[in-house]
């Protein structure tokens, strides 16, 4: 029989009297209601960030409350693992997405604004809302829910929702967090699956999806995304509306280090980088390409996304070594967009298995790719246990 040991201060968690649910519902849905018209009156900006920050970080507090109040046995908070399409995030980890500011208020101004579109095109009708890899707080969609239900803005007749996640933990903790602030008539199901196995005859008019990290890789955001563009109606919404990952050549001293120096707050709004030298884009995700994408079948458990091929231009000789960089840019919905350095999951991602103009002396890896000015080089994308890009040297 397999146990799952646990350690000292895991059993300390379990017999401290906090876990008993102490904040009462109408306290926490003041303090959601307090965010959410926070966030819907302002902007993406600096100005507004640490006012932000501060509702986001109370709300957590609160949540992580509920969290706890579930009772979510510590082998399923902690569990974490690779599946077909990607890795999934113990909801351990994953109740800290709500601390992204930028992300959070991002997609709460998107779906508002998404809803309010899909209620004008499809007037009269209960729309129906999908958030697969929902997590165990749902903190793109449900802060909305208590918004609408206590300021009678939308009611169970203007639209349902649909929760997917692959972790048993997270479903429990969910269920737990809709019947404390009593959302339930919001709800149409709660899905403990892998998301690219749900299947409904009903029309999906919005997908929320979130499930990246930066660069791309790990999570499986574009096998998801990919399965929930054929189930969505065509006159539908997908958020996020567009993914666009590039590739650059910079100097780790000046991207990560220099360019920081004297800024407080890292964001698009304070870069300043000089040195970049740009290959150009990668992949395009949106439903239009999601629909139309060709995969290379290689064998049963890998598939590949052929994307672009560049030539590595003149490089000028530097202190610093170049290296290759995945940079991300999220359109959520509309003018709502997520640009790099802005969140977790648009921060550039270095390859550094991606040796350019240089061979090193120690710490020779059998992944590394020696690649030279003039070479041409050839971008794939991997749809494996843990996506992400693959770089070759591209046939002349």
């Amino acid at each position: 029989m397999n146990h799952t040991l646990i350690n000292d201060n895991q059993i300390r968690e379990l017999l401290n009297p906090s876990r008993e649910l102490t904040i009462e519902k109408k306290e926490l849905t003041l303090k959601a209601n307090d965010m959410v018209r926070n966030i819907l009156s302002s902007k993406k900006s600096l100005e507004n960030y640490n006012e932000t920050k501060s509702y986001l970080a109370t709300l957590y507090d609160n949540l992580k409350g509920i969290f706890d109040y579930a009772k979510v046995p510590i082998e399923l908070r902690e569990r974490q693992f690779l599946n077909k399409t990607g890795f999934a995030m113990s909801p351990k980890n994953a109740i800290t997405t709500i601390n992204d500011t930028f992300r959070v208020s991002g997609f709460i101004r998107a779906i508002d604004l998404a809803i309010k579109d899909l209620k004008e095109n499809f007037k009269g009708e209960t729309l129906h809302i999908i958030y697969p890899a929902c997590g165990p707080l749902a903190p793109l969609l449900v802060p909305l829910l208590v918004y609408y239900s206590s300021n009678n803005i939308y009611s169970s007749k203007d639209f349902k929702v649909t929760f997917i996640d692959i972790q048993e933990g997270a479903i429990i903790s969910l269920l737990s967090l809709l019947k404390v602030l009593e959302l339930e008539d919001f709800v149409k199901e709660v899905i403990c699956s892998d998301a690219v196995e749900y299947e409904t005859k009903s029309d999906v008019h919005l997908v929320v999806l979130e499930a990246m990290q930066h660069g791309f890789t790990k999570e499986g955001q574009l096998s998801i995304s990919k399965h929930f563009a054929e189930l969505l109606h065509k006159k539908g919404i997908f958020l996020p509306q567009e993914v666009v990952i590039n590739a650059i050549i910079t100097t780790g001293e000046e991207e990560y280090k220099q360019q920081w120096e004297d800024v407080e707050i890292t964001s698009s709004f304070g870069m300043k980088t000089q040195k970049r030298v740009p290959l150009g884009e990668l992949l395009k995700v949106n439903t239009e390409t999601l629909r139309g994408m060709n995969i290379l079948e290689l064998d049963e458990n890998t598939r590949l996304i052929e994307c672009a091929s560049y030539r590595v231009p003149t490089l000028e000789d530097n202190e610093f070594q170049w290296i290759m960089l995945f940079t991300t840019n999220v359109v959520i919905y509309k003018d709502e967009v997520l640009n790099e350095y802005d969140t977790g999951i648009t921060h550039p991602l270095p390859d550094l298995n991606i040796c350019i103009n240089f061979i090193p002396k120690n710490d020779i890896r059998p992944t590394d790719l020696y690649i030279k000015s003039g070479d041409m080089i050839k971008f794939y994308y991997k749809l494996v246990g843990l996506p992400g890009f693959l770089v070759t040297k591209g046939v002349e």
